[in-house]
């Protein structure tokens, strides 16, 4: 009974995903302004989607509460609480229009912000519902988990209101978390189209210590200018370039908060129009390398701006962290249609954001929402999410393109600030002497002229676009709505053994599973298949997401042929990670339909397909840091662009170094195919299989290689 009992709670914690929010949150909103953008109906709009789609029945359902004063003080000062109780509390009984003007006379001290009678209740109720589903994740009753809530948080600073916001709901569980000990290593992830510049502020210079030595590159001789902005030692970097000399040096690695922020910023023009939301503000004494801001500098920017950031920058930066908690401040003010953001990032790219973030901190994960203001796109986005949250696998998106070059110059800049700090994938070369070699040389912009006002505007502040601007828009936003196809396999994993398997390899494979109970619990609705061409064909006709078969090299060429052949695929994207398979490469090169990548290419004579030879390494004992650099800066992007049919890999051989590294593939996000993957195993690799099936069900990787990133 106490086996059976201590199953029922793992399987209960592998699938479950918390759901948190409150409809007394509804109640905050502008009595002066029934259509300002931070309306209760951003709730109300996720909430019928997420019902429409049926993902609420899918979650475990958590009450909210309010934080405590307490918690509110950990982050904030006393008067920050005190300030918005007083507003509230002297204004909640007959409200007339007089105490209307005395609400928006106290709002105009603030920028971009309104009061209500129930403000300081429903900012309590959002910062204990952020709480209290980051402590459900981390005492391991739901996996990871979403609150819908407001008002927002990440603009609020220490001692002001700021943006819509009051209390900052991420910095607050991020606070709670630490303090219970239970989490040293916090990624926070912005994606908010508005810089949060508040959660930015309350960890920039926070110091915390940790045991852990680890490898890193500093400059010589840097040093910072000193600028004061609404916290004590807040500073700006500055003097990065590089031209500066670095050293390799051990590093204490802090138990820290690392924040990442992707926002529009168009030089300082763009709200909160702040010089600190640039790309050289990256931490400070302590804390210095712990905060990146990808400011993008152009309106309009989408799918393939944001999916080039995330392989670029943010992926490798949060694989070398390798948090063991996750939190993600979630506006959906970049979706396409948005009037404040402008941007055009489609609902469906959300889940591709989210899913590889799974992968991290044995996929705890809470998304807690900020913004966005169409509300279609916002319910969408939200839902959308929701539902990766519960597993499903990403739509399916349309090719990215090139970059656009403000964004490409972006990237650049935060390398060049970053690459004393961080390793993964992240290294600019500087030139040799007589070395023919092109180095980027960072600009600082800011064209912005602060306006010194008396006391903030409350009413004609917000966009309003023409119908002319928005049809368009509209109309794909509708269209994407209705066309996107969110069928779900009715299996996660397949499973075959090739004809040569006999049953003691396939007894090995159970017993090699065995190993971790879930994995164990997970396989029993899985499909088993005799020969790999059924899973293949199961794949492929939507009964099952992923496979993994038990066969041969020569026997995985047969798989890629059939899918050419008889499953009439066009386009196959082949990882051999040996690259060591002449057969494959006689065969695989010379087919069009096939993108053959070779993970460990020994000689110099492909010609064709991508080929890595890690010169430095003889292409022996490369490392899993190795690899998921070259899957997040290369692999990825080229597959999101190429869009395969179907993703064929051929695994390992047992004992060599990175093989853990390629059991993150799973958790890579493969909307970019229009089905998903098979593995493939030869008869004695089966040292990996737990990881893998782990990876295919959703669980983190990162835990078995941390120590060497």
């Amino acid at each position: 009974m106490g086996c059976n009992s201590k199953q029922e709670k793992m399987q209960s914690v592998m699938t479950s995903t918390g759901f948190i929010w409150d409809s007394q949150m509804l109640e905050h909103k502008c009595l002066w302004d029934t259509e300002h953008p931070e309306r209760p109906e951003r709730i109300t709009s996720v909430i019928a989607r997420c019902q429409e789609l049926g993902l609420l029945n899918r979650c475990k359902i958590l009450a909210p509460r309010k934080a405590t004063e307490a918690e509110i003080a950990a982050v904030h000062s006393p008067a920050q609480f005190g300030t918005l109780d007083k507003i509230c509390s002297s204004n909640n009984n007959n409200m007339g229009k007089f105490e209307q003007l005395e609400l928006e006379a106290a709002a105009s001290k603030y920028d971009s912000v309104y009061f209500h009678p129930s403000t300081c209740d429903s900012a309590l109720l959002a910062s204990g519902s952020a709480i209290e589903l980051t402590q459900n994740i981390l005492d391991d009753k739901i996996r990871n988990g979403m609150a819908i809530i407001r008002p927002p948080g990440h603009h609020a600073m220490e001692s002001t209101f700021s943006g819509y916001c009051f209390f900052n709901n991420v910095a607050i569980a991020a606070r709670q978390a630490l303090a219970s000990g239970r989490a040293k290593r916090i990624l926070i992830v912005d994606w908010d189209v508005h810089h949060g510049q508040g959660t930015q502020q309350l960890f920039y210079d926070d110091p915390r210590s940790l045991n852990l030595i680890m490898p890193q590159l500093h400059k010589l001789n840097s040093r910072s200018s000193y600028k004061m902005r609404n916290r004590k030692n807040y500073k700006e970097s500055k003097n990065w370039g590089p031209t500066t000399p670095y050293v390799r040096i051990e590093r204490m690695f802090f138990v820290r908060v690392f924040y990442i922020s992707t926002h529009r910023y168009e030089n300082g023009l763009f709200w909160p129009n702040l010089k600190e939301s640039n790309y050289n503000w990256i931490g400070d004494g302590e804390g210095i390398g712990f905060n990146c801001n990808i400011p993008l500098n152009k309106i309009g920017m989408g799918n393939t701006e944001f999916l080039t950031t995330w392989h670029q920058i943010l992926l490798p930066l949060a694989f070398q962290f390798n948090p063991d908690l996750v939190l993600i401040s979630a506006g959906f003010d970049s979706a396409l249609n948005d009037p404040k953001g402008e941007m055009q990032l489609t609902p469906q790219c959300y889940p591709h954001l989210l899913s590889p973030l799974m992968g991290l901190a044995n996929g705890r994960v809470a998304v807690i929402l900020e913004g966005g203001y169409c509300l279609n796109a916002l319910a969408e986005g939200a839902a959308l999410t929701l539902r990766t949250l519960l597993g499903d696998p990403c739509p399916l998106l349309e090719p990215i393109a090139d970059p656009m070059p403000e964004l490409v110059e972006t990237l650049l800049n935060c390398m060049t600030v970053l690459q004393s700090h961080w390793t993964l994938g992240l290294g600019l070369k500087e030139s040799k002497q007589g070395a023919d070699l092109c180095v980027h040389v960072p600009t600082l912009r800011y064209d912005y002229v602060p306006v010194q006002l008396d006391k903030y505007p409350t009413r004609d502040g917000n966009p309003v676009t023409s119908f002319e601007e928005c049809s368009p828009h509209d109309d794909r936003l509708n269209q994407l709505i209705l066309t996107t196809n969110l069928a779900v396999p009715s299996s996660k994993l397949g499973i075959a053994f090739s004809v040569a398997a006999n049953y003691d390899s396939s007894s090995k494979f159970k017993q090699s599973l065995s190993i971790t109970g879930e994995i164990q619990i997970g396989l029993e609705p899985e499909l088993k298949f005799s020969r790999p061409f059924g899973l293949m064909a199961a794949i492929v006709g939507g009964q099952c997401t992923s496979g993994i078969a038990i066969m041969s090299k020569v026997e995985t060429i047969e798989v890629c042929k059939y899918a050419m052949d008889v499953l009439k695929l066009a386009r196959i994207l082949f990882i051999d990670w040996n690259g060591e398979s002449d057969i494959a490469k006689g065969t695989l090169l010379k087919n069009p339909r096939v993108l053959y990548v070779s993970m460990r290419e020994t000689s110099c004579q492909l010609t064709s397909g991508i080929n890595f030879r890690w010169v430095e390494n003889n292409n022996d004992d490369v490392s899993d840091a190795n690899y998921l650099a070259a899957l997040a800066s290369v692999i990825l992007p080229i597959a999101y662009e190429w869009c395969p049919d179907l993703i064929l890999v051929a695994g390992p051989e047992e004992g060599r170094e990175g093989g853990y590294g390629f059991c993150a593939l799973p958790t890579s996000p493969a909307g970019f195919s229009k089905w998903q993957s098979i593995f493939g195993f030869e008869f004695t690799e089966q040292c990996l299989l737990p990881t893998l099936c782990r990876a295919v069900f959703g669980k983190a990787t990162t835990e078995f290689f941390q120590q060497q990133c």
